[in-house]
C-alpha cells in the first residue's frame, strides 16, 4: 500500500480511537457491555472491547445527498435495549466529537462533517499528499 494511504488510515484510526474514547466516557455506564465483549481497555484495539466500537468506511455514496465520503459506524455492544432516544444522543454527541476535532486528527485537510441519510460522514479532501 502507498505510505501515504497508510498515513491516512492510521489518522482514520486515531479518529476512531477518540470517538470510542469519548463515548464510553459519556455513556459506557447506562448500558450492560455484552457478556462476550472485553471491558473497555482490556483489548489491544477499542473497537475490540468496551461498549462502543467506532469504525469509518468508505462510501461510493450512490443515490446520497452528499456523495462519496468515509461514514462513521457507532457500534454498540450490548444485549440491553437501547432505547431510540438514547441512539439518537450517542449519534448526536458522535456526531459533535468528530465535527470538534476532526481537524485535530485531519490536519491540513478541507473536510467537512455532515449527516447524511442519518449517518456521519466525512467529505472533502482525502487526496493522498
Amino acid at each position: 500500500m502507498d505510505p501515504r494511504q497508510d498515513k491516512l488510515e492510521e489518522q482514520f484510526a486515531q479518529l476512531e480511537r477518540g470517538i470510542d474514547e469519548h463515548l464510553e466516557d459519556m455513556f459506557g455506564q447506562r448500558l450492560a457491555l455484552h457478556p462476550s465483549r472485553m471491558p473497555r481497555g482490556r483489548g489491544s484495539n477499542p473497537i475490540n472491547d468496551g461498549l462502543f466500537s467506532a469504525t469509518i468506511i468508505f462510501s461510493m455514496g450512490y443515490g446520497t445527498q452528499y456523495g462519496r465520503g468515509y461514514i462513521v459506524n457507532i457500534g454498540v455492544s450490548t444485549l440491553d435495549y437501547v432505547d431510540p432516544e438514547l441512539k439518537d444522543q450517542i449519534m448526536n454527541e458522535a456526531f459533535h466529537f468528530v465535527s470538534a476535532h476532526c481537524t485535530d486528527y485531519l490536519p491540513d485537510r478541507s473536510i467537512k462533517v455532515v449527516r447524511d441519510q442519518g449517518m456521519i460522514k466525512l467529505i472533502g479532501d482525502f487526496s493522498l499528499r
